[in-house]
């Protein structure tokens, strides 16, 4: 029953006024019950006119420590080795295992990372190299959000 009226529905959206930080609701329901609902919306003003590269990240050694991991991508984001840093300001990712870019990275891609605490000035001799292998998945196609 309900996708007997969902053209109707889309059709109704047209004629909706909006402003672009907010999606669009149809209305209240009547069934259920109420929640809070936090959704991670953003508004996409400006995007780069070629793909966007979708590249898997591994960390070896390995750590489930988020903190840790967390230290290593902002150390990452940080780095000056030669044939990484020019990339730097093209890159966004989740402090996990996804990196995206709006310039394509040279594969394969390794990158060695010392690792050390906020605070400390720097690596010393102790301190433990951790490598990214950055590897490009995909390709993906942004002209079907622009308007």
């Amino acid at each position: 029953q309900r996708l007997a009226t969902s053209d109707q529905l889309v059709a109704s959206f047209k004629n909706l006024t909006f402003k672009p930080e907010r999606p669009h609701r149809p209305g209240y329901g009547t069934l259920g019950r109420e929640i809070t609902l936090r959704a991670n919306f953003f508004a996409l003003s400006q995007l780069p006119k070629g793909p966007i590269y979708d590249y898997h990240v591994d960390i070896t050694p390995s750590t489930d420590i988020k903190r840790i991991r967390a230290r290593l991508f902002w150390l990452l984001e940080h780095s000056s080795q030669q044939g990484w840093a020019e990339f730097v300001p093209f890159i966004a990712h989740d402090h996990s295992q996804r990196l995206v870019a709006i310039k394509k990275l040279p594969q394969p891609l390794d990158v060695q990372i010392q690792f050390y605490e906020d605070g400390e000035a720097g690596p010393n001799a102790k301190s433990k190299t951790y490598t990214f292998a950055i590897t490009l998945t995909a390709e993906l196609d942004v002209t079907g959000f622009k308007k």
